[in-house]
């Protein structure tokens, strides 16, 4: 009776285990044999219910992959479980991706428990299951995780790169360095393979910053005098101040063929572009040449970018303005005195090539005194004239290692042009040249000191020097006009 109740108790603990291992095997690895106790043509297809268990273990060829032949093999051999029981180990587990009986691969749980450990035999019970939707299921989970990961970087990236962007714009003191780094950063996050800057003079596009992918080559030299008007097709979008995005350049309009075949021949196939608009003026625009339009947070973190930037930008636009005020002289235009001191401060002791030119209006008095004000405001502004149109350059608003030549207006009928990083034969070409303007102009007439020197360091020493040169020339002046007497 007893005898009957444990092999009754037995049959209940192999059935309860068979309804969740479909293949239940017996093993005695001393002696190499194995008894089937329960399986399924699935995953079994042999017939036999005993043999060798060398046999049992033998992998067919293509049923399994090399990692994995190589991880059964070195797990559950014969050799291999004896070595891991002996040491001490009284379990073996491992998942393993097999083609099975059904002609389908399937992943499979394997579980070697060791019963006992005589001294003469080892015995084991293996126990085999189909874990597909458990390993599809932690695939799955992987996969989100993964993704969130991803997202998390993305989102830890994106911040970063806000950050600076930011940052750039917060406290300019160089406009083109920040718009520069801008755009390298921007250009780098959205994956384009050119990202630039062009600035807009009497409707010619100038491209001046340009970021390239590592293998693209660099276009800014065909961006140069441009014609605005290749890119009236987008016209009233930048007139809203929105960005222009096009995806696939064969899509332009037929009245914008030239902008169609301008981009294609440059290899643009798509195209980001940006204008930068200050009181009601378009004075800039940013651009990206094939960005990764694919990224679903494109278009998000082009507006948020965008919106940072240009109110950066703007902002450094109505500090210009408001320096514009206080560093120009309202009459000629000109810079003030003011700017004059700031930048010789700028220079912080360093020394550079340096030309002063001093000017003082002949006459001015007089005209004051015998005419009008008005008539000695317009002899100012005709000398300011001349020397603008000598000086192009001469009161553009330029970071402090941009610009190399200014002028000033530093009192009522006296004038500065500083020419910096020049050398002192490019100085006498230009002060030659001035000179003459003045000789040829029948509206105005000054008196000029110029003076040169290399690695200078005192820019107030040079003023002087080129203000003694200028009282020299005006003495010259007015005794050539039969009146030694200063008359300005």
């Amino acid at each position: 009776m007893e005898s009957w109740e444990e092999m009754q108790y037995m049959q209940d603990i192999l059935s309860v285990l068979s309804n969740v291992y479909p293949v239940i095997v017996s093993a005695n690895l001393t002696q190499n044999t194995y008894m089937k106790l329960e399986y399924q043509p699935v995953l079994d297809g042999e017939r036999f219910s005993c043999g060798v268990f060398d046999d049992l273990v033998s992998v067919k060829p293509g049923s399994m992959e090399p990692y994995f032949e190589e991880l059964f093999v070195s797990s559950f051999s014969r050799k291999a479980l004896v070595k891991k029981f002996l040491n001490g180990k009284t379990e073996v587990f491992e998942e393993i991706k097999q083609i099975c009986s059904d002609g389908k691969e399937h992943w499979l749980e394997i579980h070697a428990i060791m019963i006992s450990r005589g001294e003469e035999d080892i015995r084991e019970i293996c126990l085999v299951r189909i874990i597909d939707e458990k390993k599809e299921k932690e695939l799955k989970l992987r996969e989100e995780i993964k993704e969130r990961d991803i997202s998390l970087s993305k989102a830890l990236q994106y911040e970063k790169l806000t950050n600076e962007c930011m940052r750039l714009f917060y406290r300019v003191e160089n406009l083109k360095n920040s718009v520069s780094r801008f755009i390298e950063l921007t250009g780098n996050h959205f994956q384009a393979d050119r990202a630039f800057a062009c600035e807009i003079h009497k409707e010619q596009v100038f491209n001046t910053v340009e970021y390239c992918r590592e293998g693209v080559l660099s276009k800014k030299k065909f961006m140069q005098g441009l014609d605005l008007h290749i890119f009236d097709c987008w016209k009233p979008l930048f007139e809203q101040e929105r960005y222009a995005l096009l995806e696939n350049v064969e899509k332009l309009p037929e009245e914008a063929f030239l902008l169609k075949e301008f981009l294609i021949s440059h290899a643009v196939s798509g195209f980001l572009l940006i204008p930068v608009v200050f009181e009601g003026e378009l004075r800039l625009f940013l651009g990206y040449d094939n960005p990764k339009f694919s990224d679903p947070n494109f278009i998000p973190m082009v507006d948020t970018l965008i919106k940072m930037v240009l109110v950066g930008i703007n902002r450094v636009y109505i500090e210009r303005k408001r320096n514009t005020l206080t560093y120009k002289d309202n009459l000629t235009k000109l810079w003030n005195r003011t700017r004059m001191n700031e930048d010789i401060n700028m220079l912080n002791g360093k020394k550079t090539d340096t030309g002063i030119l001093f000017l003082d209006v002949n006459g001015l008095k007089e005209m004051n005194d015998n005419h009008s004000h008005a008539a000695g405001d317009a002899l100012l502004c005709a000398c300011a004239r001349i020397i603008k149109e000598q000086f192009l350059e001469c009161t553009e608003e330029k970071g402090e290692n941009e610009w190399s030549e200014r002028a000033y207006r530093i009192g009522g009928d006296e004038f500065v042009v500083w020419l910096n990083g020049i050398s002192e034969e490019e100085f006498k070409e230009k002060e030659t040249s001035l000179r003459e303007a003045f000789q040829r102009a029948e509206d105005c007439s000054a008196s000029m000191g110029g003076i040169f020197e290399e690695n200078a360091g005192d820019i107030y020493h040079l003023i002087k020097k080129a203000d003694h040169l200028m009282y020299e020339d005006k003495r010259a002046y007015y005794k050539l006009r039969g009146n030694d007497r200063r008359k300005g």
